[in-house]
């Protein structure tokens, strides 16, 4: 295959940046002002917490194994404070017997008139949950410094002040509990659902709390193995991954011990009573129902021949694609070291070679379709299995899910590094997500682990949302819903998503703050079709990148309220059909339909059931197929940067991922129908919607025209960088003098996109933040779309200002735009790679060249950049 040929109006880029001060960033208006009950009444009220911890030690209630005296923990103990204690882990580190464990975000905590919000005396808190493990020696530590604090007048000795901070905020001291570990993970709702299924034996995810000695994990692991033995279980597998603070266990438990919990009958089931599991949780699984008969009616779209060139830069984990599938055939650099291949059948390869074909080809149903030069990596992580409701595509029964991803990923990109070779793969498409698991307050084992690969070899996740395929209720009798016209019932629709917002949240991993979480579109380019008794509950919705979110894709924010989704791709116009009922009564109940012989939906690659038959189609819908349309852009714009190498506008490798990340957020933005949503937004105050509609549209509708072009009204420019804590790099946009005291519509976007370390104890989790603060006076504009405060809370800032009064500025002037760094928790030590995106657009029709005079006046700088260097 060629290359395509050269731009008229290609990416422009940055002459290297000066080196500045970091701007000081103002915060979201400080925190609360908080009277606090003082030592006495806090020794009043949690003395006798202490001394209940203390004599349980002492009476053998939590005793130590006379074997390892020393070094297991006795007990898990749970501080619930108001607010929080920065890097209060390095406090617990002093103190032997003392080890911290984890801490997790707390919110609307009732102060009971011990502490009060001196500005609105009935307002609750946010706070902080800390969980560290202690041994008798440890407590009794700890219970000196507690009476130091109590005394009220003792000075704490060096290094343990933030121990008297933790105590002044102290609400609440507890032994970490049965209910603890079930709470909020989905567990108890999947246990009522096996058992009312009737299912035996039970997979249970157990996490334990991860020990830093490789002794003390083998000690906690041989007691968990022996409770789950106690109640006739079965250990399958177990894992640490000391790089994220991990250790997990799969096991099997029969529906007696399942039920005993269910029944809170805790003391008959010694496993949930463990100190040393952390949480109960669903088996983690991605499973895709494996389709008796393959719905076909015509041939994949006729391709020409491939000859791909060059290594893989995309790489995708799912399912085992048909490789030679004529979409696929010499295009796929399958790495299968189980030897998969052997013993799944071609009709059982569904959803791996839809994923592969849209990575590849993008929707085939579109006319403007192009292809990846380059061939894609896939290596398959899920395989057909027959479980307890369905044969199903599916990671093993017999592995943890994110043992088999984190094996998965260092052999792709640990092991060419660590032998010196140069490892080519910069995205990594996931179109999987962990039904069971909903974002809560806590950062998912499978996040954790994408975010420390993204910065540990500065590669790009692209991770589908999820989706949520309940059955949508009407309130309206049969009858009356088939009359129901069509903006109406757009508008009932998309209530019915806003009210179910909170049981339709984002599936893990999509919270990874390091990787970009893909929601879906209403949206595909199949051609006109007949709708039959099938029913569009978006009936006559915009198109393209003014699509409304799909009825399936899950909802934000991610975590800590960050922007999440990213942004939307098309997933494909997902239809229903009404259920049959005998009752004229309301509500109309319409179920989800699964992939289809006809249109609508994504147009893709599958098996099919006629011998011979290798180009077989499907149409596609959900976040999976969504996330794989932006992985096939995002390959597109990193075959323009491969195909720059060696010229004057080479860029390093290694911002490769940031420079994509950073490229496919810039072409988002709010369609004009996002006024849609806001009308199904019926009590939410004007200053709450910006934030309302992130958690649907996270940054806007992909518009994939704007990923590696320009046009004459529209330049972009990209930049490049890598700073420490407190440094900066100071950009200079050169203005279009053409444009100067004109009052018309202009644009101006600015996207920075980087890969943060990450914190295994602290529970802000990103260890850097990268931002800045747009200049909006130049050019008179102002901010729009997404919150301001949400886009710095994620690793992607994307701002889109807008404006049309006059500008007043001379030829040769400039707009400064500066790219910061600080650390969010002690000193950051590495540097933090960034990728750049800004761009300035005016209507077409104004008939200005706003690419040539930007382009211009970048080429007259002093200094080209050149391999990141001056020259």
């Amino acid at each position: 295959m060629s290359i395509p040929a050269p731009s008229q109006h290609p990416i422009l880029f940055f002459p290297n940046p000066a080196a500045a001060a970091r701007e000081p960033l103002s915060g979201a208006g400080g925190s609360k002002s908080i009277a606090f009950p003082g030592a006495s009444a806090q020794k009043k009220r949690l003395g006798g917490a202490w001394t209940a911890l203390e004599q349980m030690l002492e009476s053998g209630n939590a005793s130590i194994d006379g074997q390892l005296s020393g070094v297991d923990p006795e007990l898990v103990l749970v501080m619930e404070i108001i607010g929080d204690v920065e890097e209060f882990y390095r406090a617990v580190a002093k103190i032997e017997g003392f080890e911290y464990l984890a801490e997790i975000d707390e919110g609307d905590i009732d102060g009971a008139g011990n502490f009060v919000n001196t500005e609105e005396p009935s307002a609750h808190f946010d706070g902080t949950l800390y969980m560290v493990a202690s041994n008798q020696s440890g407590l009794k530590e700890v219970l000196k410094l507690w009476g130091l604090y109590s005394s009220d007048t003792a000075k704490f000795p060096h290094g343990m002040t933030r121990w008297r901070d933790v105590f002044a905020r102290l609400i609440d001291l507890r032994r970490w509990s049965a209910k603890d570990r079930l709470r909020g993970t989905g567990i108890l709702e999947q246990f009522h659902e096996r058992i009312e299924a009737g299912t035996e034996i039970i997979p249970v995810e157990l996490e334990l709390w991860y020990r830093e000695s490789g002794t003390r994990r083998a000690s906690a692991e041989a007691k968990v193995r022996d409770s789950i033995s106690l109640c006739g279980g079965t250990a399958v597998a177990s894992c640490a991954i000391p790089d994220i603070g991990y250790h997990g266990m799969l096991a099997h438990l029969p529906m007696q011990a399942i039920q005993s919990i269910l029944d809170e009958q805790y003391e008959d089931i010694s496993l949930i009573r463990a100190d040393e599991i952390a949480f109960f949780r669903p088996e983690a699984q991605s499973a895709f129902p494996i389709a008796d008969e393959i719905p076909q009616s015509t041939d994949y779209p006729e391709l020409e021949t491939r000859h791909a060139t060059g290594g893989p830069l995309v790489a995708v984990l799912d399912g085992y694609p048909l490789a030679q599938h004529a979409a696929l055939r010499n295009s796929v650099v399958i790495d299968d070291p189980d030897d998969w291949d052997s013993d799944i059948s071609a009709h059982d390869r569904q959803h791996g070679t839809a994923i592969a074909s849209l990575v590849l080809h993008g929707d085939r149903a579109s006319q403007q379709g192009e292809s990846l030069r380059r061939p894609i990596y896939v290596r398959p992580v899920l395989r057909p299995e027959d479980s307890w409701a369905s044969r199903e595509e599916r990671f093993p029964p017999d592995q943890l899910a994110i043992d088999l991803v984190h094996r998965s990923l260092v052999r792709l990109l640990a092991a060419p590094a660590e032998s010196g070779g140069n490892n080519p793969i910069k995205l990594v498409n996931l179109s999987l997500g962990d039904a069971s698991l909903q974002l809560a307050s806590t950062m998912s084992p499978w996040a954790r682990l994408l975010d420390w690969f993204a910065h540990r070899y500065q590669v790009l996740f692209v991770i589908s949302a999820g989706n949520h395929r309940r059955p949508l209720a009407y309130p309206y009798p049969p009858d009356d819903f088939d009359k129901i016209a069509a903006d109406s019932l757009r508008q009932e629709t998309l209530r019915l998503l806003v009210a179910g917002a909170e049981k339709s949240r984002i599936l893990s991993p999509a919270e990874s703050i390091n990787g970009l979480c893909v929601g879906a579109s209403h949206d595909d380019s199949a051609e006109a079709f007949v709708v039959g008794r099938r029913v569009d509950v978006l009936p006559d919705a915009p198109r393209g990148k003014e699509a409304l979110p799909s009825p399936v894709t899950a909802i934000g924010m991610g975590y800590r309220r960050s922007i999440k989704p990213d942004l939307l791709a098309p997933g494909g116009r997902t239809l229903y059909r009404k259920r049959v009922s005998g009752s004229q009564e309301p509500p109309t109940l319409l179920d989800f339909l699964p992939a289809a012989s006809v249109g609508p939906g994504l147009t893709c690659a599958s098996p099919s059931d006629i011998p011979g038959n290798l180009s077989g189609i499907r149409y596609f819908h959900g976040t999976s197929g969504a996330a794989a349309i932006v992985s096939h852009h995002g390959g597109l714009f990193l075959e323009l940067l491969s195909d720059m190498s060696g010229t004057k506008q080479d860029i390093p490798e290694k911002y490769w991922g940031a420079l994509t990340k950073s490229a496919l957020v810039h072409s988002a933005c709010y369609p004009d129908a996002i006024g849609e949503l806001k009308e199904a937004f019926a009590e939410i105050p004007p200053e709450k919607m910006r934030e309302a509609v992130s958690r649907f549209y996270g940054y806007g509708t992909l518009d994939a025209e704007r990923i590696r072009n320009c046009t004459s009204n529209r330049a972009t420019v990209l930049g490049w960088g890598e700073l420490g804590d407190g440094e900066a790099d100071l950009y200079e946009f050169p203005l279009p003098p053409s444009l100067a005291g004109k009052a018309m519509p202009r644009r101006f976007v600015i996207t920075l996109a980087y890969f943060s370390p990450i914190l295994r104890f602290d529970r802000k989790h990103r260890a850097a933040q990268l931002y800045f603060l747009p200049k909006a006076d130049t050019l008179q504009v102002k901010r729009t779309d997404a919150n301001w405060q949400s886009v710095r809370r994620g690793t992607v800032q994307h701002e889109v200002l807008r404006g049309d009064r006059a500008a007043v500025y001379l030829d040769g002037d400039s707009l400064s735009l500066q790219v910061n760094c600080r650390s969010l928790s002690g000193r950051l030590s590495e540097k933090v790679l960034y990728g750049l995106t800004v761009s300035l657009e005016v209507p077409v029709e104004t008939g200005l060249s706003i690419y040539t005079e930007v382009a211009t006046r970048l080429r007259t700088r002093a200094r080209v950049r050149i391999g990141g260097q001056d020259r």
